[in-house]
């Protein structure tokens, strides 16, 4: 099944083409995105795509780069915008990154999942998550100001929200309401023991 092509405005088609693999892979799934696919989905020459992106690793970085960007604005700033009381701000913020991984699982894999993580190259995207995630310790440390350890509780925090999104997008046990539930628990433990 053909994907239909979209027109660009001149002068922007690297910012097209990075909308264009995004809705691809929302559509079809990662295996779908091809160089080749990607000029027909816009309407350019495959060498037009060589300018903006050496090869298709290039294009998964600035996918995942573009995917970093949303998830910051649509996830971690429940932490820092949210100005209700910390454990109703810390279960927003639970509920949004659940939520963003469920609505974009290939792009979530492709931010958090291993294939680019294990390329060579990339370094961008690489600082960038490290970045948000050091931005992330910050706020979460600020949430909660008597934790002894923030660095570990931030790790803790996000291998868990990681382990129940891949369990939910991965189908290996759980279906959504139970993530959530599973998530709530987590959240009421964190407190009780505040």
């Amino acid at each position: 099944m053909s994907t239909p092509r979209r027109s660009y405005h001149h002068g922007d088609l690297r910012a097209s083409l990075v909308e264009a693999a995004l809705a691809i892979i929302k559509q079809h799934g990662m295996d779908a995105l091809s160089l080749r696919r990607l000029a027909e989905h816009v309407g350019v020459s495959a060498t037009a795509i060589y300018h903006h992106f050496q090869d298709k690793q290039a294009l998964l970085g600035a996918l995942s780069l573009l995917g970093l960007q949303r998830f910051e604005h649509e996830v971690y700033a429940r932490l820092e915008l949210d100005d209700s009381g910390w454990q109703t701000r810390y279960r927003n913020f639970v509920h949004a990154y659940l939520n963003f991984a469920a609505e974009e699982p290939e792009l979530y894999e492709l931010m958090f999942g291993r294939s680019l993580w294990k390329q060579p190259g990339d370094d961008e995207y690489r600082q960038a998550a490290r970045q948000a995630f050091r931005r992330y310790s910050e706020v979460l440390a600020q949430t909660f100001p008597d934790t002894e350890q923030p660095l570990r509780l931030a790790q803790m925090g996000w291998a868990t929200l990681h382990g129940l999104v891949r369990m939910l997008n991965d189908g290996l046990a759980f279906r959504a309401e139970d993530i959530n539930h599973i998530a709530d628990f987590a959240v009421d433990w964190l407190v009780r023991r505040r």
